[in-house]
Formats: C-alpha cells, sequence, structure tokens
C-alpha cells in the first residue's frame, strides 16, 4: 500500500468501537504468501475491542503467534485466539525486521451497525470461551484448513488462523451468516473492499477502508 495516502492512527483512536477491525499488510515471507495466493493486499485481520473493565485502551481480538503479551482474559501470555493491547500489537509488528526495508501498514474499517444493548456481554462471553486456542502450529496446517473450507468443510476448532476466528467471531455476533461458508473459508482479503466475500445480515457492513500509520 506504498504511496497511499495515510492518517495518524491518534486521529482514528476515538471513533474506535468493539467489532471494528483493522486490516495488516506484512513484509514477511508468510505474509507474502498470504497476499498472493488470497489476492489481496492484506495477510491479517482482527478485531477491536473496546471495553472500559478490562482496559482503558482499545484491545485487540486476534488469532496471531505473539507469546510475549499479556492478555487480560487471563492475566497471562500465550499465542493463538488473544485479546491484547492494540497499540503494543502494532508497535510490535513495526519492529518485526524484515530484508527489504519495508514496513507493516495498517487500514481500518469501521463496522456500520447499531450495536444493541447486549452486544458487548455476547462479544465478552464468545471471546472467553475460546480465548487461548492454538494457532495452527505450520502454513501447511493453515493452508489445508483454508482449502477444506473452499470446499464448505469446516475445519476442527482446536486451531484458529486470523480470519477463521474474525469470521466465526462475526457469525456469533449475528453480524454475518454462517452457512454454507464455514469460518475457515475466509480469508483475511475478504475482510477488504477489493475482494470482499462475506455475507452480512440485514443493517450490517463495512465502512470505507483508512489507510493509517502508527505511531
Amino acid at each position: 500500500m506504498s504511496g497511499i495516502s495515510q492518517v495518524p492512527y491518534s486521529s482514528l483512536v476515538s471513533q474506535f468501537q468493539t467489532g471494528d477491525i483493522i486490516l495488516f499488510d506484512g513484509p514477511s515471507f508468510e505474509s507474502v504468501v498470504i497476499e498472493f495466493v488470497d489476492k489481496s493486499p492484506f495477510s491479517h485481520v482482527g478485531i477491536i475491542v473496546v471495553d472500559s473493565s478490562l482496559s482503558s485502551k482499545p484491545l485487540f481480538w486476534q488469532s496471531a503467534g505473539i507469546k510475549t503479551m499479556n492478555d487480560p482474559l487471563i492475566n497471562g501470555m500465550r499465542s493463538g485466539a488473544q485479546l491484547l493491547d492494540l497499540e503494543s500489537v502494532l508497535a510490535y509488528v513495526m519492529k518485526q525486521p524484515n530484508s527489504f526495508g519495508v514496513n507493516y501498514s495498517f487500514c481500518y474499517r469501521p463496522l456500520n451497525y447499531t450495536r444493541p444493548s447486549d452486544f458487548a456481554s455476547q462479544f465478552d462471553t464468545y471471546m472467553r470461551s475460546v480465548d487461548g486456542r492454538a494457532f495452527p502450529p505450520t502454513m501447511e496446517v493453515m493452508g489445508y484448513n483454508y482449502i477444506i473450507g473452499q470446499f464448505k468443510k469446516a475445519a476442527d476448532r482446536a486451531t484458529y488462523f486470523c480470519s477463521q476466528l474474525a469470521s466465526e467471531t462475526y457469525m456469533e455476533m449475528g453480524l454475518i451468516d454462517s452457512s454454507p461458508w464455514p469460518p475457515n473459508s475466509y480469508s483475511p482479503g475478504n475482510f477488504s473492499t477489493e475482494n470482499e466475500k462475506l455475507p452480512f445480515t440485514t443493517g450490517v457492513s463495512l465502512g470505507t477502508e483508512i489507510p493509517f500509520s502508527y505511531p
């Protein structure tokens, strides 16, 4: 996404609501492979969580291999499905080494949806039910689970890749239909405007992508 005008993160943070998403464009080998297969500029997706009972700052619900940050749901550190401080995640990936001199870039998409009064509690209940499920141990496992999803076959819930967790979360919240496509059929690019295929329920959509810089 080089050359695209970016807004500062600080100018967006006050708009964040639970259910909004952030898309990542990464420079790692794994990211390049995902973006090539997906025909998308994005290789990672996660969901913003704003919950003052857990943190005074925005949190990020994702499935990833980060093992060094505290998850307030368990007050501990573990990889896989995890709830982490959003700014810490952004800072972490910006420090990841790459041999091409290319940094991560990010896009924010707001969830256009009139959230009911029990939205936050339902979201919290779902997160606690799967928090800590493992991240796929290899690209081969991730790829297999994604491929069988293209044949409408659900993967087991022992592991979650990023878009599998994001789509299942949206399904559990009633934001997208849960059939016929299982959560493991969705890719990060399916949350983008370029390659969107989310079957939104009535009254739900994602807003325009807003590229932003961090810090």
